[in-house]
Order: structure tokens, then C-alpha cells, then sequence
């Protein structure tokens, strides 16, 4: 299942991150886009402003998991090395598309 969710602040780990490159992401933004494959996590570290939490915005906590992701952010820190994996922290209007295998909270 292909999932869309919209975060402010997000840790992604995966066994391989691509560089992230320069994007638009909207009309006047300009933000970093790059994709994450193999056993991607990404854990959600700020839920969008103005929102309770739900399946487009999910709440702080939530980990989604899946095979590939595509993600897009304003600011990227990283990637980093952890136990074999590499991992991103991305923020502002973190848009994220992954191929879901699940939820958890």
C-alpha cells in the first residue's frame, strides 16, 4: 500500500539513503528530496502543526514501516551511520510517500 503523510519533524532510517538533492517543493519553497529502500523506518518526531494525528498526519511516536520511501523536507541532517543502517533527520513540511508494510504506534 502506497501511504502519503505530512510531518514537521521525522527520523527515516533504511539500509541504503540517497544523497539528497535540491527540489521545489512548492511554488515559493525550495526543500531536498532523496529515497530511502531496504527496511525503511520512519519515525515520526513532531506531528504537522494544527493537527490531532491521523493517517495522512500521523502523531508523534508513530513508526511507519515499508520498503521505499520517497521523501522531501526543508532541512536534512544527516545521513548517519547506526548499527549497519543510515539514518536522516528531516523537518519542515516533511512530505514522505512509502510502500507501507504497517503502522505502529
Amino acid at each position: 500500500m502506497l501511504q502519503r503523510i505530512k510531518a514537521s519533524k521525522a527520523k527515516i532510517t533504511a539500509d541504503k539513503i540517497e544523497k539528497p538533492k535540491k527540489i521545489r517543493q512548492t511554488g515559493e519553497h525550495h526543500a531536498y528530496g532523496f529515497a530511502a529502500s531496504k527496511d525503511v523506518v520512519i519515525e515520526v518526531q513532531k506531528e504537522y502543526e494544527g493537527t490531532g494525528g491521523d493517517f495522512k498526519r500521523p502523531s508523534k511516536g508513530t513508526k511507519i514501516i515499508g520498503d521505499h520511501a520517497e521523501i522531501s523536507a526543508r532541512s536534512v541532517k544527516g545521513p548517519y551511520d547506526e548499527d549497519k543502517r543510515r539514518s536522516v533527520v528531516v523537518g519542515g513540511n516533511v512530505i514522505a510517500r512509502i510502500r507501507s508494510k504497517g503502522v505502529k504506534k
